[in-house]
Formats: structure tokens, C-alpha cells, sequence
């Protein structure tokens, strides 16, 4: 018999669970049953914690978001190094839990948990580019970057280099090699 667990628990395990297996076999392969088996209790108990599968991927969403914020560089210090550190973070993260490039992604996603499930996700997204930006241009005000360098363009040149991180499957090292090489771009 499966042991009861504080809701709040039993949701982040359920999340989680529904992580895994959007990692694995994507939203077409997401079903209860599957999350029901990987948190190792019934179809029905996974309804006493969430009212309907999309309240489940909204849940998967904020748990991306929370795994997002746990450990995250601070703003802190000279803005290449918080840059640094924040893509080392944010590529870590996801490497850990492959499970967030498919929802992030996904065109299904929309379908998977609405318009609601959207927007949080457009949100994820703005506030990256936000911090990227941010850090941008306190480099370029600092004068530690080129004082010509179009912001815009930089600031798509390093998510970019963040989606080919997270979506080539890089090696664990490659994240250093790929800073080196932004950070000769931008400040050369």
C-alpha cells in the first residue's frame, strides 16, 4: 500500500513524475496511467491532488519555474560573470531534468494545458531574455563589452547559443567552451 503524503508533496512528486516522462516519450506518451506508475500509486489518487491532466502540466510548468530559481546566481557582480552563470545555470538545470525542453518547446503544449500553460511559458521565456538583456547592458555601460555592439543581435546570439546547449544534448564541458567563445565575441 502506497503511504499518504502531504498534498503539497504528492504534487511536486506528481510534477516531477510528469517531467520524466515528457522527457522520455513526450506529451503524446503523457497519460495518468504513466504518472500514476512512476510516483507508484492509483490513476485515482492522482485526482485527489489535481482536478485534470493540464492542471498537471501547469503543475510540470511551475515546477520548471522553481527549478529555474533554486540555485540561481544572484545578481550580483561584474554582468559577463552573472551572464556566465546564468547560462551555466540555466543548462545544468536542464540537463538534469530533460524533461523541460519538450514542454518548453512543444507546440502541444497549448493543447496539453491551455492558454494558461502558455502564457506561463511565454513568461519563462521574457524573463530570460530579460536577465540576458539586463546583463548586456550593464557590460555595455560598464564599458566591458564593445560599445558598438548591437544589443538586439547579442542578446539572440546567446539564447541561441543557450537552445543549442539544451537541445544538442551538449556534453557537460561544452557549456565553458561555448562562454569562451561568446565573451572573445563580445568584448573583442
Amino acid at each position: 500500500m502506497t503511504r499518504r503524503e502531504p498534498t503539497e508533496n504528492r504534487q511536486k512528486q506528481i510534477a516531477d513524475a510528469a517531467l520524466k516522462i515528457i522527457a522520455a516519450h513526450g506529451l503524446s506518451r503523457f497519460t495518468t496511467a504513466a504518472i500514476a506508475h512512476e510516483v507508484g500509486i492509483t490513476e485515482g489518487a492522482i485526482f485527489r491532488h489535481f482536478g485534470s491532466k493540464g492542471e498537471i502540466v501547469l503543475a510540470a510548468i511551475d515546477r520548471i519555474e522553481e527549478l529555474f530559481e533554486e540555485g540561481a546566481p544572484t545578481d550580483e557582480g561584474e554582468p559577463l560573470e552573472q551572464l556566465r552563470r546564468f547560462i551555466e545555470h540555466r543548462v545544468r538545470v536542464v540537463q538534469e531534468n530533460g524533461g523541460i525542453p519538450r514542454l518548453i518547446f512543444s507546440d502541444d503544449l497549448t493543447y496539453a494545458a491551455g492558454a494558461a500553460g502558455g502564457a506561463k511559458v511565454q513568461a519563462l521565456r521574457k524573463r530570460a531574455a530579460a536577465t540576458i538583456r539586463r546583463c548586456l547592458e550593464q557590460a555595455q555601460e560598464q564599458g566591458k563589452i564593445k560599445k558598438t555592439l548591437d544589443l538586439d543581435g547579442a542578446a539572440l546570439v546567446v539564447q541561441g547559443a543557450i537552445m543549442a546547449l539544451i537541445l544538442g544534448r551538449a556534453p557537460k564541458n561544452a557549456t565553458a567552451k561555448v562562454w569562451a567563445t561568446l565573451e572573445r565575441a563580445l568584448t573583442d
